[in-house]
């Protein structure tokens, strides 16, 4: 799904996807468990891209910071700090 949306634009997880996905690995057979993990890296390689374009152009929204889990808005707030402060050392 998350490669269907537009190309900016996120779908969203529930807050503890992440954790909910790593618990459901666990439990599963070895197999299994590689083709999931692969859709994982999959999945999170184009949810950091959407993320990092869109913490180059703006802050983050309310409407934003729902479709981010937890651990995208820790990345997301890191991310836009280190950004800013770059940008702030570069350009005076």
């Amino acid at each position: 799904r998350e490669k269907i949306t537009g190309s900016d634009q996120l779908t969203q997880l529930k807050p503890d996807f992440y954790i909910k996905v790593n618990k459901f690995i666990e439990d599963i057979k070895e197999n299994e468990r590689e083709k999931l993990i692969m859709y994982l890296h999959d999945l999170l390689d184009i949810r950091l891209w959407k993320i990092l374009n869109i913490v180059k152009s703006a802050s983050l929204t309310p409407e934003l910071e729902q479709k981010l889990t937890i651990e995208e808005k820790i990345l997301f707030n890191s991310m836009y700090k280190a950004i800013n402060e770059f940008k702030d050392s570069v350009i005076r």
